[in-house]
């Protein structure tokens, strides 16, 4: 098994690797095409009924626009306008199927991580593996100018800023360091080995609970030692500054979230402040 077949092996295996384009500019210049049909059957649509209305030859033709079943079964040299609006059906599906998948796409896909990217680069770029493409296409997940247009087709829960970057920059040290030693590849051919997205979670909430608990300690102590009012109003702005920001990055939480913590923290320490100075 090589080429597709292989890739597709490894994805199905490795869903992190699902990485494929979008075609913004393809499907944006799709949808407007089919804008302009319809506009243009629209006015068309609009121009046959005005016509329709106006016959005074015809009392038939008036009743089309009050009357569906005389329009349906209107004349063969009459049923420009049920002909046009039997388009504008068919066409005003497919748009709005194109739309639809097309929000779809934009909110529920996400560009892929960096290091999923490089690890599908590192299977395709070497022409001794079996992944190793030829055609134009093999130059797709290469290629800078069409990096902004991949995306990730394994929808994984969202991930705080702390495990991105523990899974960006410190598995790779880790597996050289230690992991290779006892973790056993799960594809010998590419030398892929598989780190639980669990395990490295874990490792991310265990740092920011320690955050967490240090540091409105440090806070306090900081506040012991130092007696001058002003200074101490200036630490508990840094320390609650500090904690702010370092649930944005430890954390997924919510902005709502973030706020109601910060003002815990910050009222502790203000707490602290009037205690002392009694």
């Amino acid at each position: 098994m090589e080429g597709y077949a292989k890739i597709a092996s490894r994805i199905a295996s490795h869903p992190e690797l699902g990485i494929y384009r979008r075609f913004a500019a393809l499907n944006a210049q799709n949808i407007l095409y089919l804008q302009a049909e319809l506009h243009g059957l629209e006015h068309e649509l609009k121009q046959y009924a005005s016509e329709d209305a106006a016959a005074s030859s015809d009392e038939t033709r008036k009743l089309y626009s009050r009357d569906w079943q005389t329009l349906a079964e209107s004349s063969e040299e009459d049923r420009r306008q049920w002909n046009t609006m039997c388009r504008i059906r068919a066409k005003l599906k497919e748009y709005n199927d194109c739309l639809v998948q097309q929000v779809v796409i934009n909110r529920g896909f996400q560009a892929p991580q960096s290091y999923n990217l490089e690890t599908l680069r590192s299977c395709l770029r070497d022409p001794q593996l079996p992944d190793f493409l030829l055609g134009k296409d093999s130059g797709i997940w290469e290629d800078s100018i069409l990096q902004a247009d991949l995306v990730a087709a394994n929808l994984s829960k969202d991930e705080d800023s702390m495990t991105v970057w523990i899974a960006a920059n410190l598995v790779a040290p880790f597996h050289q360091l230690i992991g290779r030693h006892f973790v056993h590849p799960s594809d010998q051919s590419a030398g892929l080995y598989n780190y639980s997205d669990r395990g490295i979670t874990k490792i991310s909430s265990l740092i920011a609970t320690v955050m967490s608990s240090v540091l409105p300690i440090v806070g306090v102590i900081v506040l012991y030692f130092v007696k001058n009012t002003l200074a101490r109003i200036g630490i508990i702005a840094a320390m609650t500054a500090l904690f702010s920001s370092c649930l944005a990055l430890l954390t997924s939480a919510r902005k709502s979230e973030i706020f109601a913590a910060t003002a815990a923290f910050s009222a502790v320490l203000v707490v602290f402040l009037g205690s002392s100075n009694e």
